[in-house]
């Protein structure tokens, strides 16, 4: 077998980084045969390169990856499988027992199995965490001879404990390497830019933490799936990577709080003015904050750690990197801003630009639109109404969490709220809501949907929350014929624009059921009123 046509095995590819690594492989290695294993399917939006197959796998069961080993027989390895704690995680020692088990023991299934199968080169994922999680200290163009962090985060404990075996298994029959990656942007990204994002809806931007000059180094995520690109190609070829380690960054270290204007100006933003909170006091407050998270058993975003991310320096050398794998950012960070950010939905208001007024309307047509409605027929009683809008609604559940449990989008993790098992674990309302920050965001692909409607589906599903009020509230006035058949139509066209022939074959017999019921109480009524 030639190198041309190596067989790749990489852990983690559906996620925000193994996705773009196998991108990058698939591209420049167009024979490799690659095999993405995850436990989670990839997402619509990422459609797998040609010579590239998905398997379902859990890096933390032996057996499976015994079988998966077996199946794919790999040459190579690129392990980028992790979990990486939400910013309210990210200090607290609640997923401690889960985050090692992940990263540590997962590492060491990996690689044991490719031992086992005669895997020749083996990349390991890592993260600048390893070092700069160690918060006694600042970190300046640190290089890779700088000790581990002494004390640090559960996430760079763990993978500096990953890193660490993996490189000690380097030998002449499978060699090894890890790359350590700055914090990453993109788009896909869940955390960074999503974060500074958020800051705009809760007032937080004129605020700044400690002096606001800290330096910090981002990475544009197409720029550390070629470094792992370049770190196969070494260990195929000239092997001077073996038993190393690698920062990995865009090598232009920014101003933190410049970063995040650069973030909120793509938002159209600007900070009306900015306010200085001494390091000691937000340290404090910080303080204050995980004592009552700790009392209520929640989790907060401001604690002591993230006061020390918010001020710390911390950003290394690419020398190494460069002169071992040949590696330079193509992206640069503006350009990796502007991607990043161009995904996401703008906050920009058009109505604070150029605008105009109406002509008014002259006061007969005001009279006339203000007459009384004319009374519309009603032939439910409430207990009927009542159980037809529970249907719709109940069938309406049942299709939201089919379209969003098939293309695999991530539900939101809340807190005094159970993990959805069933339809019912979720009201109506927050199914629309889910589906709706989706569309709106542009994380459902067009498509997806019938006829690509992701505008017409927004509306639907603002029409269908009246049906949820009503069958929640029945103490409200009873509605007319009308607009109960509105409600039910209403739904079938979410079932609709959703594919979901089923739902739409129910609430189309549902509203044929509804009208018929109608129509003979309608006729009964005239009959008894003209005998």
């Amino acid at each position: 077998m030639t190198d041309s046509a190596k067989k790749v095995l990489v852990t983690g590819g559906t996620g925000f980084v193994g996705s773009a690594i196998v991108r990058a492989l698939a591209e420049k290695h167009p024979n490799f045969v690659i095999a993405v294993i995850d436990q989670s399917p990839p997402r619509p939006e990422h459609v797998l390169p040609e010579r590239t197959t998905y398997m379902q796998a859990d890096i933390t069961s032996t057996d499976t990856l015994s079988k998966t080993f077996e199946a794919v027989k790999p040459d190579i390895v690129v392990h980028a499988a992790g979990i990486v704690p939400d910013l309210a995680e990210r200090w607290a020692r609640r997923l401690e027992q889960e985050v090692w088990k992940i990263h540590f023991e997962g590492t060491q299934n990996m690689l044991d199995a490719s031992k086992h199968s005669g895997v020749e080169a083996f990349i390991y994922t890592s993260t600048c965490c390893v070092v700069i999680d160690d918060t006694r200290t600042d970190h300046l163009h640190i290089n890779e001879d700088r000790p581990l962090a002494f004390k640090s985060t559960i996430y760079g404990e763990s993978k500096a404990a990953a890193e660490a075996i993996v490189l000690k298994t380097s030998s002449s029959k499978m060699l090894t390497c890890a790359l350590r990656p700055s914090v990453l942007c993109g788009p896909g990204d869940y955390q960074l830019v999503p974060s500074i994002h958020a800051c705009i809806a809760k007032g937080e931007i004129p605020f700044l933490i400690g002096n606001g000059l800290n330096l910090w180094d981002v990475t544009y995520v197409d720029n550390v799936a070629d470094a792992h690109v370049l770190a196969i190609e070494n260990l195929l070829t000239s092997r001077t990577a073996a038993g190393e380690a690698f920062f990995i960054q865009n090598n232009e270290p920014i101003v933190f709080c410049d970063f995040c204007l650069a973030v909120w100006a793509h938002f159209g933003h600007v900070p009306p003015f900015e306010m200085h909170i001494p390091k000691s006091l937000a340290y404090f407050a910080g303080l204050a904050c995980e004592t009552v998270t700790w009392l209520m058993g929640t989790t907060t975003t401001l604690s002591r750690g993230s006061v020390r991310d918010a001020c710390a320096t911390r950003y290394a050398s690419g020398n190494k990197a460069k002169e071992i794998l040949g590696y330079e950012a193509r992206i640069g960070i503006e350009e990796a801003i502007r991607l990043s950010c161009e995904r996401r939905t703008s906050n920009r208001d058009e109505f604070d630009g150029p605008h105009q007024f109406l002509e008014p309307p002259s006061p007969q047509a005001v009279a006339a639109q203000e007459k009384a409605l004319p009374q519309l027929p009603t032939n439910l009683n409430a207990g009927e109404q009542d159980s037809i809008l529970h249907k719709v609604n109940d069938r309406l559940s049942q299709c939201a969490y089919d379209f969003i449990a098939k293309y695999q989008f991530r539900v939101p993790i809340e807190q005094d709220k159970r993990p959805v098992k069933v339809p019912s674990d979720r009201e109506w309302t927050e199914w629309v809501h889910l589906l709706k920050r989706l569309a709106t965001t542009r994380r459902i692909p067009a498509h997806l949907l019938y006829n690509r409607q992701i505008k017409q589906l927004i509306t639907v599903l603002e029409n269908s929350l009246e049906m949820r009020h009503a069958a929640k509230h029945q103490s409200r006035p009873v509605k007319d014929d009308r607009n109960v058949l509105q409600l039910i139509s209403a739904g079938t066209q979410v079932a609709k624009i959703l594919r979901d022939s089923s739902a739409m074959q129910f609430l189309d017999c549902l509203y044929a059921d509804t009208e018929k019921l109608i129509l003979e109480r309608r006729g009964r009524r005239v009959r008894f009123a003209n005998p």
